[in-house]
């Protein structure tokens, strides 16, 4: 028999509780860039947060257009002002790519990911966004 109270995401009965995408499946966006504006043109004031894997990570500014996470995960971020666009490259060597097509950009605040390329040629995928 199985205790039903050590089953992770169990409600209070002890019942297991789906997510809202259905038990035992997660939906994964990719992930994305938010721009917080502080109300001036510049974007010198402004902050912005990487929501990726599932965690949202406060970025710092380190000069040159480059950027880390506040609690250091040893990702290099990088923004290009021109493109208006992100880079991220995680540990493994994986390339994110975040708002480099006008799709993937919402009102200049939002960057989503629409492309990510892996060490691995067989591991290469794009996101592609409808308006």
């Amino acid at each position: 028999m199985v205790d039903d109270s050590i089953i992770e995401g169990s409600n209070q009965k002890g019942k297991i509780q789906a997510p809202w995408t259905g038990l035992g499946w997660s939906l994964d966006t990719g992930g994305y860039v938010i721009r917080e504006s502080q109300g001036t043109i510049t974007l010198n004031d402004d902050k912005f947060k990487l929501v990726f894997g599932g965690q949202t990570y406060d970025l710092v500014s380190v000069g040159g257009g480059r950027y880390r996470t506040k609690d250091e995960t040893f990702w290099l971020i990088n923004y290009d002002s021109v493109a208006d666009s992100w880079t991220l490259k995680t540990k493994d060597g994986t390339t994110h790519r975040f708002g480099s097509s006008d799709a993937s950009r919402q009102i200049g605040m939002t960057f989503a990911l629409n492309k990510e390329v892996s060490l691995s040629p067989l591991s290469r995928q794009k996101w592609a966004y409808l308006r």
